[in-house]
């Protein structure tokens, strides 16, 4: 993660900061990709649609959890307001549910 985490950096208008506890995070080969795909796709969105100058990517182990933290200075999302509006394409949503389920 941290690899990419830098090669984003390289092509991005916005800094990125890691951070990993350096814990091991023992996982099954199908979770790590998950996850990989899900932070990618989080970074994708932010530089897509979020304005942002910073971004921080942090990974750590909380109790018997894995905790991944994306965080960034951007304009945001405002969930309820896009609940209750009709999506205008199943793809424009698709990776943010497919995170959140």
């Amino acid at each position: 993660m941290e690899w990419y985490v830098e090669q984003i950096q390289q092509q991005s208008a916005y800094k990125i900061q890691f951070e990993d506890d350096n814990l091991p995070k023992p996982l099954d080969e199908d979770v790590m990709v998950f996850l990989f795909k899900a932070i990618q796709e989080l970074l994708f969105n932010i530089e897509k649609h979020a304005y942002a100058n910073k971004v921080k990517v942090t990974l750590k182990v909380e109790e018997d959890r894995i905790l991944i933290l994306v965080e960034d200075d951007g304009v945001g999302l405002g969930f309820k307001d896009r609940r209750s509006q009709p999506q205008k394409s199943k793809k424009m949503t698709f990776g943010l549910f497919n995170i959140r389920e």
